[in-house]
C-alpha cells in the first residue's frame, strides 16, 4: 500500500509529505506497464464502507470531549477497545483509526484533551499543558460499559504526544488498562514548542 498511502491530491501545494485521508472511500486503477504496453490492471478501493456508527460526547455530558466509533451492527460478543489519543495538533485527530478499526471489529474511543487549532471544543484547555491522567482515566472508566467493549480488554493507544498520554495512563492505571501502545513516542517528557515553560 505504500504508493498508496503516499500520494497526495493532484496540485497540492503543502510541503508536508502527510495527507489526511478522509472516511470517504477513494477508489483507484493500478496498471503495470511496459513501455507503451499495459501488462495488467486492477480496480482497488482504499476505505470501502463499512458501516460504522459514529456517536460524539462532551465534557459537560461526560467529563470529557470524545467520539465513539463503535462497529457495524450484528457484533454479539464483547470486543477489545481502544481509547485513541492524538498528537500536539490536538482536537479530534484521530477519526481514521476510529473509522478503520471499528470497520474492523473494535469500539475506539478518540479522545480530545486540547484545543489546539482545530474548531473550538468548549470545556478544554487551548494549550497542551496541565493535562491530568485521570482526565484520560475518566474516558476509559466510561467506555468500559459501553455495548460491545470488554472492560478487562481497553487499550490505549497514542500518536507522537498522545503516545506519552497513552503509555502514562497504562503505568499510572496497571488495572484499569489492558495495555498501551505508543505511535512515535518519545523516550523522554518534552515540553510543547515553541512554549517550554513549566510542566506539560
Amino acid at each position: 500500500m505504500a504508493p498508496i498511502a503516499s500520494m497526495k491530491p493532484a496540485g497540492s501545494d503543502s510541503p508536508s509529505p502527510i495527507y489526511a485521508w478522509s472516511e470517504r472511500p477513494l477508489p483507484f486503477t493500478v496498471a503495470v506497464l511496459s513501455g507503451d504496453d499495459e501488462l495488467a490492471t486492477t480496480e482497488v478501493e482504499r476505505g470501502a464502507d463499512r458501516g460504522v456508527l459514529a456517536a460524539e460526547t462532551t465534557v459537560a455530558e461526560e467529563g470529557f470531549v470524545g467520539r465513539l466509533w463503535m462497529p457495524p451492527d450484528g457484533v454479539d460478543v464483547r470486543t477489545p477497545a481502544i481509547v485513541a489519543l492524538g498528537g500536539s495538533e490536538g482536537g479530534l485527530g484521530t477519526f481514521l483509526w476510529g473509522w478503520a478499526l471499528a470497520g474492523e471489529g473494535y469500539p475506539v474511543l478518540e479522545v480530545a484533551y486540547f484545543d489546539g487549532d482545530g474548531p473550538d471544543l468548549a470545556g478544554l484547555p487551548d494549550d497542551l499543558a496541565d493535562i491530568p491522567l485521570e482526565y484520560f482515566a475518566g474516558a476509559v472508566r466510561w467506555l468500559g460499559p459501553q455495548p460491545d467493549v470488554d472492560p478487562r480488554d481497553i487499550w490505549t493507544m497514542g500518536a507522537s504526544r498522545g503516545s506519552e498520554a497513552a503509555l502514562l495512563v497504562g503505568a499510572e492505571f496497571p488495572g484499569l488498562v489492558a495495555g498501551a501502545i505508543g505511535l512515535s513516542p518519545a523516550n523522554v517528557a518534552v515540553c510543547r514548542p515553541p512554549r517550554c515553560e513549566g510542566p506539560v
